[in-house]
């Protein structure tokens, strides 16, 4: 839920936001996506050229994740 109001404020999907967030961080080298089509690969190419504002990393960045979340053998 505050995911989806950041995305929201900013005007981005989620997917969007996920993904600029990633390309932001200074500890990642390299962000792989999966694609199933070119104008999905069309797409993240699209996504990746919209700018995250800064402040927006911080409340990013202190949303509470559960761990059964991150590990997909809990899905």
């Amino acid at each position: 839920i505050q995911l989806q109001g950041i995305a929201q404020e900013l005007n981005l999907s989620i997917s969007e936001l996920a993904l600029n967030y990633c390309l932001k961080q200074k500890l990642i080298d390299k962000v792989i996506i999966g694609v199933d089509s070119v104008d999905q690969l069309k797409e993240n190419l699209r996504s990746a050229s919209k700018t995250l504002p800064n402040e927006f990393d911080k409340d990013i960045d202190r949303i509470v994740v559960d761990s059964k979340l991150l590990n997909p053998s809990c899905w």
